[in-house]
């Protein structure tokens, strides 16, 4: 007799298990040891199958829901939808298990093979996913969103404890193998295809990056054996457990090249992960079924299913039932959607389900992180994002990679913007959403760059109102759609707020005073939803009707308004409750980074003479912010506190106190709070929260921060200096840990582990610029002061290098100094401050007539170099003032000052050089580039123009690949610099570089239209122009799409629309056939003069090109025009 499959309630599941592919979905239902009867009812929008059952653990079972989503879908959109409608059902799953295949990313620091399990574990910024084609920018370029949320803490703590198994005895996946094989014989041999067992090391082939799989070949029998990647042999069969970073995107990657760009650290590809991570606290298992290349089968998918499988049963069988329990519900922290999130999410569905060939990249600005972002990193970010979606990265995208690669060279804006262009055209359109512009500090810049984007490319842009106007001026008025709240939605929100949690009495409130509020809020809105979130709150704060219509008499008309009458409704609350709101707003307004959730915890609690952390003291973080009237809110994504919006950090800023108490108060306060923690002993330092397990401690905030703090409060009183005099003394003496993590934020490395002396004091407080306890150490202290730390530096040269002019004056006035002291690199206090722009430092250095101006670094800079390249004007001026310094002095590279500020664009340091009439313009660095070709490479117009004015340079000046300023400003579209060469009627329109290109092919080739037509005027270019590829303009502008291209090239005399290139024998015809350019197909058939029937070398013709390359538009056309 069948047994009859128990029936559990549905709030009885805590575990949901995802597989996306019905083979992972049957790996994860064998492991199952209980099967339970179908659910017994599921929310109407609850469009999923699920399979129940149940795993036992030492002490009870773990009730398991397994869904997977719907057969030939796949993404990470699709795995959101399916988590988020499970959560619908079953409302007290606890977390999420992402289980099944992935692609393996092998390396020299990770030998994994086909079969082993790779398993998600949180690493640096990332917790343990990283979403490689979505980003934000860094100082060190283009940086995936790292903010994926971590695995819930009750499955770390499993990690670990199996890890520690693992260490001792063998894995138990072998025997769960076994055991499912047994119990289910059909899946170890299947009718069709290998089954779920381990298919042979012969068959575990790694073949090197550069040799890509025959298409015509059904497996690799017949691949070359000689291109495998020879690897140690293992001594068994059972699969190896990697944890670590998984990459995961929308994309199935099947290329060797591109996955070893896109791997960045990572173990695996996989396509679902990043769809949950933030809205399903998940756990990604995937077993590995191939290489991401060319090379890529499923001979080894199942027996990877199973792993992945086996593995998760043998985590669940040791994580602690109760403590699942206690565990928070999924559905309590799931983040919120903002506006920008939503248009994203939607054009995703859309584009998901239209199967378009849509390009869609987003950024996200934000105000904290304005060191961290630049106008190349932001472009890199919507640039890696569009080639993830790509089947295969372009030739060109190819070239540029491997120049950089070459010459290790940081992608400028110039690149991004051709690649960009390069890119969008393998795109019939291409979505770009950009959110919070008017948190970006170089928004300028950044608009200049987008409106040279290609006219396929749709921006979204979100931002406060004020950035409208300036973006109109980069923008035409008819390509912009200005999106504003209308009434309706502002109406919908309210509604919403009445009766909700803002709301303090619900009962307070009558059909005609709802009417009212809803009518007075849409009003006075102007199309943003800041100020009336703020208005409908304001109102819903009073506890009476006749408050309420109070409130609605003196609602706040503008933010500043709004944030005054917020204030003030803190301040009305009883004692603990405000003082609680204060120092949190101070907190996160004066602190120096982020504080994340606990660290604030961790501030709060620590009052003045406390002598340990007592958990005691720990606020509640469930109802932390309640108190902040909603000005402040937790960053669910990197779990840090912020402010509501950015319009409230500025309104912070322009006030001289907060909440009565200047902010130089608030300094000192939290300069206390960081030192009284930093004197805890190490043991009695951190607290556990019992709630989730997470660690609270100050720790890394403060012992790196807690300087800056007490350098802005100005040394505030006598015992905060006691306290900083004490912790040097005797707090870093028994704390090392302190001294070791101060330094990782001075220096890019750990200097040395043995305890601090009494040099240290002086680099410390140099390094802050303390002034204060620095007069006091130099005043008690018998220490050398040009003792050096490990990296060189003298308290001096820190003191500089940070542009403590208070403190380097203290310095200099001992005379007990060597102002010429040498780091490591070679950087003496006056190269820093003249590195740095420290204008008052650099007078203060030149002033002692000690120092050496013209020292160079390691690198052969001076500080004139140094001032030049980074636009320090002031620097400059006092540095040619001495009339001492060598102004054409080259570094190693050969690049003078300058050529360092032509570069970089900063006219007025250009002009202040060019106004010595010492400066060779022509001057060539070890690449040959003079100052004019760097410039106009660039785009910096105005240094083209003062370059030119002089009449001494040399506008058709080569460089060592044979490229002029004019083919330099024409390959990177800049149409006012290619302009102002033009006129100066001395250029060679048709100078050919090394490659024999023209700058007419290389503008064709990248699309820059604009240049095109200007070049086409001058009626001296050379239309028909063959590189050493022999490809013609009209042939690189056909190859890559660019139809605006074509049309001026067609409009032109004597263009060959039949020319052939010497490598393929294509026509441009064939080339825009094979890569499927409906547009420029159609274009070029119109002419009437094409030659349809064309072959290339292998006797191919554009038909049978677009045929193999399946564009089946394309083949219509063709064979239409065929016809005709």
């Amino acid at each position: 007799m069948i047994p009859v499959p128990s029936k559990v309630d549905n709030s009885e599941y805590t575990v949901g298990w995802i597989a996306a592919l019905p083979h992972e979905r049957a790996a994860a239902q064998a492991m199952l040891d209980q099967k339970h009867a179908p659910p017994q009812q599921k929310h109407v929008n609850d469009h999923n199958i699920y399979s129940l059952g149940s795993i036992t653990s030492p002490n009870g079972e773990h009730n398991v829901v397994i869904a997977s989503l719907p057969f030939g879908r796949y993404g990470t959109t699709s795995a959101a939808t399916v988590a988020m409608q499970m959560l619908s059902s079953f409302p007290n799953i606890k977390f999420g298990l992402m289980v099944g295949i992935g692609g393996g990313i092998p390396s020299e620091d990770n030998d994994i093979r086909l079969g082993d399990v790779v398993v998600s574990k949180p690493e640096g910024t990332f917790g343990g996913v990283r979403q490689y084609n979505v980003g934000k920018a860094t100082t060190h370029g283009f940086e995936e969103r790292g903010q994926l949320n971590s695995p819930p803490q009750v499955l770390l703590n499993a990690m670990g404890a199996l890890v520690s198994n693992h260490e001792m005895e063998e894995s138990v996946i072998p025997s769960l193998l076994e055991a499912m094989q047994k119990q289910y014989p059909n899946m170890r041999s299947q009718a069709k295809g290998p089954g779920y067992v381990y298919q042979g090391a012969k068959y575990d082939r790694l073949f090197e990056t550069d040799y890509t799989h025959d298409s015509s070949k059904r497996d690799c029998d017949e691949c070359d054996p000689a291109k495998v990647v020879k690897r140690q042999e293992r001594y068994d069969q059972n699969p190896w457990i990697h944890y670590g970073t998984i990459a995961s995107g929308d994309e199935v990657i099947k290329d060797a090249r591109k996955r070893d760009l896109l791997s960045k650290n990572c173990l695996c590809f996989e396509t679902e992960a990043a769809g949950l991570m933030n809205n399903f606290p998940c756990l990604v298992i995937r077993g590995i079924c191939d290489y991401s290349d060319s090379h890529k089968n499923d001979q080894w998918q199942k027996y990877a299913a199973a792993t992945a499988a086996a593995y998760t049963k043998e985590l669940l069988q040791i994580t602690d039932v109760a403590e699942i329990k206690s565990t928070p519900c999924a559905r309590d922290v799931m983040d919120e959607f903002w506006n920008s999130s939503l248009v994203i999410d939607q054009l995703k569905e859309r584009l998901a389900a239209t199967k378009s060939s849509t390009g869609l990249a987003y950024v996200y600005c934000d105000y904290r992180d304005q060191k961290e972002q630049s106008i190349e990193n932001i472009l890199g970010a919507v640039l890696k994002q569009l080639l993830g979606l790509l089947p295969e990265i372009p030739e060109i995208v190819l070239k540029v990679y491997d120049e950089w690669a070459t010459h290790q060279k940081p992608l400028s804006s110039a690149d991004a913007v051709d690649l960009l262009r390069a890119t969008c055209a393998q795109f019939s359109r291409t979505y770009v959403c950009l959110d919070a512009l008017d948190e970006f500090g170089d928004i300028r810049g950044l608009l200049t760059k987008l409106r040279d984007s290609p006219s396929s490319m749709q921006i979204f842009l979100t931002g406060r109102q004020h950035i409208q106007n300036t973006v109109q001026e980069y923008f035409n008025e008819e390509n912009i759609i200005p999106i504003e709240a209308c009434e309706n939605d502002i109406r919908l929100f309210c509604e919403h707020e009445i009766g909700g949690t803002n709301d303090l009495e619900p009962d307070a409130m009558d059909e005609k005073l709802r009417k009212a509020t809803l009518r007075r809020v849409t009003e006075s809105a102007e199309g943003v939803f800041l100020l009336p979130t703020l208005q409908i709150r304001a109102v819903l704060q009073a506890t009476t009707i006749r408050d309420r219509y109070k409130a609605l008499e003196t609602l706040p008309s503008n933010l500043d308004e709004a944030f005054n009458g917020t204030m003030s409704r803190i301040e009305q609350q009883p004692s603990a409750l405000f003082n609680k709101a204060a120092s949190i707003l101070a907190w996160i307004h004066l602190a120096e980074r982020p504080l994340t959730v606990n660290e604030l915890l961790c501030s709060l609690s620590i009052k003045d003479g406390d002598e340990y952390l007592d958990p005691d003291g720990i606020p509640i973080r469930k109802s932390l912010l309640n108190c902040c009237q909603g000005l402040a809110l937790i960053d669910e994504e990197t779990s840090t506190v912020r402010l509501v919006h950015y319009s409230l950090e500025e309104y912070l800023t322009r006030q001289d106190r907060i909440f009565g108490y200047t902010k130089l108060v608030w300094q000192s306060r939290i300069a206390r709070t960081c030192l009284t923690f930093l004197q805890f002993p190490s043991r009695r330092a951190e607290a556990t929260i019992m709630e989730n397990g997470e660690t609270i401690t100050l720790l890394f905030y403060a012992a790196t921060q807690w300087g800056h703090h007490l350098r802005r409060a100005g040394d505030l009183g006598d015992a905060l200096l006691e306290l900083a005099i004490e912790y040097l003394y005797r707090g870093l003496a028994d704390n090392p840990k302190h001294l070791l993590l101060l330094y990782e934020t001075m220096c890019s490395y750990r200097p040395w582990t043995n305890k601090p002396n009494d040099v240290l004091r002086t680099h410390i407080a140099a390094f802050f610029g303390i002034s204060g306890t620095m007069a006091h150490l130099l005043s008690t202290d018998q220490t050398n002061l040009d003792s050096k730390d490990k990296e060189g530096q003298t308290p001096l040269s820190w003191a500089a290098r940070c542009g403590h002019k208070v403190v380097v004056k203290l310095l200099l006035d001992t005379s007990k100094v060597d102002v010429n002291s040498k780091n490591k690199e070679g950087y003496t206090p006056l190269s820093w401050a003249a590195r740095c722009g420290y204008e008052a430092v650099v007078k203060l250095l030149l002033d002692t007539s000690k120092v050496e101006i013209d020292y160079k670094n390691k690198h052969g800079q001076t500080p004139l170099s140094l001032a030049a390249e980074r636009g320090h004007e002031a620097v400059v001026k006092l540095l040619l003032d001495t009339s001492k310094v060598e102004i054409d002095y080259k570094n190693k590279h050969g690049e003078t000052p300058l050529s360092l500020a032509a570069e970089s664009g900063h006219e007025t340091v250009v002009k202040l050089l060019l106004d010595t009439n010492k400066v060779d313009v022509n001057s060539k660095d070890e690449e040959g580039y003079i100052p004019l070709s760097l410039a106009a490479e660039n785009g910096h117009e105005t240094v083209v123009k003062l370059l030119l004015d002089t009449n001494k340079v040399d506008v058709n000046s080569k460089d060592e690949e044979g490229y002029i300023p004019l083919s330099w400003a024409a390959k990177r579209g800049h149409e006012a610099v290619v302009k102002l060469l033009l006129d100066t009627s001395k250029v060679d329109v048709n100078y050919k570089n090394d490659y024999g290109q023209t700058p007419l092919s290389l503008a064709a080739e990248r699309g820059h239209e604009t240049v095109v037509k200007l070049l086409l005027d001058t009626s001296k270019i050379d239309v028909n122009s063959k590189d050493k590829k022999g490809q013609t303009p009209l042939l690189l502008a056909a190859k890559m799409g660019h139809e605006t291209v074509i049309k001026l090239l067609l409009g032109a005399s004597k263009v060959d629309v039949n020319s052939k290139d010497n490598c393929y024998g294509r026509t441009p015809l064939s080339w825009a056939a094979q890569r499927g350019h409906k547009a420029v197909v159609r274009l070029l058939l119109n002419t009437g003069k094409v030659d349809v029937n064309s072959k290339d070398w292998d006797g191919q013709t554009p038909l049978s090109l677009a045929a193999w390359r399946r564009h089946e538009a394309v083949v219509k056309l063709l064979q239409s025009s065929i016809v005709t």
